[in-house]
């Protein structure tokens, strides 16, 4: 029965101690998280960007520039594919 009460106060005293460090190390990353927001929040408060660079308006329409190239580039023959597939067949 001693033995059993012994044991159980191992048990017990095991959970408290992993329990104690659960908490430490909780304890420790809120604080990093903590100071890693501090320190993103103080380089945005500065209001200086490096390497800025405005944007610059073209009136250039990339979109239709790109259809046009794609439509010159596919050459059409002037062949009849459909007479030339059944030729293949035969």
């Amino acid at each position: 029965m001693d033995e059993n009460k012994e044991g159980s106060r191992g048990i017990i005293s095991d959970l408290m101690i992993r329990r104690m460090k659960n908490r430490e190390r909780q304890r420790k990353y809120r604080e990093r998280k903590l100071l890693r927001d501090e320190a993103e929040s103080e380089a945005e408060s500065y209001g200086y960007v490096e390497n800025f660079a405005r944007r610059v308006y073209c009136c250039r329409d990339w979109k239709q520039d790109a259809r046009k190239v794609h439509l010159m580039n596919i050459t059409h023959s002037q062949r009849d594919w459909k007479a030339e597939a059944r030729k293949m067949k035969i």
